[in-house]
């Protein structure tokens, strides 16, 4: 309020992950991109997710014999390498194949690339959660198909 006052507490942590959802709720669809590497080395990106006048909802990650790349945007991670950093969908810890700061132009975000193992194919939509240390994000799903 203009000129009141306001007391409560506030917790400061070295990490504090985050997932950033389709939606910008932080929960549902997760803000994600699937991304694909060609034989001659070149990266094909799309969205995991649409958005339109009805929300937004996953789509279908289609694994192939190798799984698939998924890249999740996150926040609250800069305060460790990603040893130091968990990755679950569903019930299972996937691979953390990179975690690095976004672009310049895009502060405080944090891209995540973790390796979807093809033993997902069929299991529909799932949870995914990020764990830095003993603090764990906001949950948000991704759809396999």
């Amino acid at each position: 309020t203009a000129g009141g006052e306001i007391l409560g507490m506030v917790t400061v942590a070295p990490l504090a992950p985050g997932l950033f959802a389709a939606a910008e709720t932080g929960e549902g669809t997760a803000l994600a991109e699937v991304v694909r590497i060609g034989e001659d080395g070149t990266e094909t990106v799309t969205p995991a997710y649409e958005c339109g006048a009805e929300g937004c909802r996953g789509l279908g990650i289609v694994l192939g014999e190798s799984g698939a790349l998924l890249r999740l945007a996150a926040t609250g991670i800069r305060g460790t390498d990603s040893s130091g950093l968990a990755v679950k969908i569903g019930e299972e810890t996937v691979e953390i194949v990179s975690a690095t700061p976004a672009a310049a132009e895009r502060p405080g975000i944090d891209l995540i690339t973790v390796r979807i193992p093809a033993a997902f194919a069929g299991r529909g939509e799932l949870q995914v959660v990020l764990s830095a240390g003993e603090a764990t994000s906001n949950a948000v799903r991704v759809r396999i198909e």
